[in-house]
């Protein structure tokens, strides 16, 4: 049943999102980098137009917030690309296709 997988998909996504909080736990709570966990589990693949538009964050923000996100491994990037690159969170991707599969297989 859909609603019997529910529980164990939020603390899963609960649990990626405390993880990321101990690795974001010596950064100033005023960084931008703060403002994106939040918005991870809806959005684990951004970019920083995502963070311009959708967060409303300033570009330099944006691009802070990604550089300290992928220093810290909370971020990793998902296109090679110079410009424009997509940023994941490996985690919680992991955690939702995960869950997906176990739809597919129930």
């Amino acid at each position: 049943m859909i609603a019997d997988s529910g529980r164990p998909l939020i603390d899963a996504l609960a649990g990626q999102l405390e993880l990321a909080r101990e690795k974001l736990s010596g950064v100033r709570s005023d960084s931008p980098a703060w403002k994106v966990l939040p918005h991870l589990v809806a959005q684990p693949v951004v970019n920083t137009r995502y963070l311009r538009e959708d967060i409303g964050m300033s570009k330099p923000q944006a691009e802070r917030a990604i550089k300290q996100l992928g220093e810290l491994g909370i971020l990793a990037p998902r296109s090679g690309k110079q410009r424009n690159v997509l940023w994941e969170h490996r985690g919680i991707l992991g955690v939702l296709e995960g869950y997906a599969e176990g739809l597919r297989r129930g």
